[in-house]
């Protein structure tokens, strides 16, 4: 099972950058090419891409750092997106989460009401 704690283990492992889910385009083996932001994604990739990124990454530090000057603000909001570095670190490994909801976005008082939920369920081993 791949958890939180484990996906630093996998990337000692693998010794490649890896971030977790979004809107991305893939290559023919499976590879990550791209993640993109939704605002930037045509109306096909919407349709078709049902994955998504919770933001959390790693990377060899030295080769990030190489390659920061490489991110342009060439989309939709002129943002510079940290994700577009994985354009520079080839190959990138995609890991995808055995349970989504160590990775839930809390954005309202009712998904907080869920993420406690769940967090307690887990402390009391239910």
């Amino acid at each position: 099972m791949l958890t939180r704690s484990g996906i630093a283990r996998d990337h000692r492992q693998r010794r490649r950058p890896f971030p977790r889910r979004r809107p991305r385009d893939r290559n023919p083996d499976g590879w990550l090419e791209r993640i993109v932001e939704r605002k930037d994604a045509t109306a096909e990739e919407r349709a078709s891409v049902h994955e998504f990124n919770v933001g959390v990454y790693c990377f060899d530090g030295s080769r990030l750092v190489e390659e920061l000057d490489k991110i342009k603000d060439d989309n939709k909001a002129g943002e510079f997106y940290l994700t577009d570095i994985f354009l520079h670190l080839k190959p990138v490994t995609v890991v995808k989460l055995d349970d989504p909801s160590e990775a839930m976005g809390i954005k309202d008082r009712v998904r907080l009401a869920r993420a406690t939920d769940i967090a307690r369920r887990r402390l009391l081993g239910a």
